[in-house]
């Protein structure tokens, strides 16, 4: 009797382990799952949260280009204005325009002529700005398209208006009055100037397009301080 009694007791400690066992085993393939499921979890999140790291840098890259883009293209427009003004002649209503003399001066040549030279010299002076104004011109039409590029065209055809005009004063071998008041007109700062007031035209739909980059990414006003950089007279 105590041989069954003891029989019996071992196959239910048996069949307890088992259970027990197969429990464990249950436990540990559930936490194997578990275990997975974090880690698919965490590396969804981790690429997530590395995809939302890329955007954000991406985004700040392309507000940073635009940015420096719109300062650029202004600071050029601005500087062209300021430089051209310097370039040309003051008129003076008293005296008139030198070139419109039609006597020779002492080495023989026309007073059109020196001052074409004058003025050729002083644009010269500003190439580095001229260059400028060109060289701006891919990137603003890149990223802020082609209204903002014939606006810089537009300006730079102004810039080469005085040139060309400076340029033919030099060259003039006979004293043609029409001919050199047209040109005169372009080398001097006359009242009204429509040379300086096309200019302003473009820079105001510059600014347009332009200033509010800054507003929108600063949350203030920055016109005023670039203007400083080249619209001083």
């Amino acid at each position: 009797g105590d041989i069954r009694v003891r029989a019996k007791k071992s196959k239910l400690w048996v069949r307890e382990m088992t259970d027990w066992a197969a429990i464990g085993a249950v436990m540990q393939g559930v936490g194997g799952i578990a275990a997975a499921i974090a880690v698919v979890v965490v590396a969804k999140i981790g690429v997530q949260k590395l995809s939302d790291f890329r955007d954000k840098k991406l985004e700040e890259m392309r507000i940073e280009k635009q940015v420096a883009v719109a300062e650029r293209a202004l600071t050029a427009a601005y500087l062209a204005r300021r430089s051209l003004h310097a370039t040309k002649l003051p008129y003076s209503k008293t005296q008139g325009p030198w070139e419109m003399s039609d006597k020779p001066t002492a080495d023989g040549r026309l007073f059109a002529n020196h001052v074409g030279e004058l003025v050729v010299d002083r644009y010269k002076s500003h190439q580095s700005d001229w260059n400028e104004l060109l060289a701006v011109m891919p990137s603003a039409s890149i990223i802020f398209g082609k209204d903002v590029e014939k606006c810089l065209e537009a300006i730079n055809k102004q810039v080469e208006f005085v040139r060309e005009a400076a340029d033919e004063l030099a060259r003039l071998e006979e004293h043609d009055k029409a001919v050199v008041h047209e040109l005169s007109r372009r080398v001097r700062r006359w009242d009204e100037d429509p040379i300086e007031c096309e200019i302003g035209r473009q820079i105001a739909g510059l600014e347009e397009t332009l200033l509010p980059v800054f507003q929108d990414n600063y949350g203030r006003a920055t016109a005023e301080p670039i203007r400083r950089v080249g619209d001083a007279s």
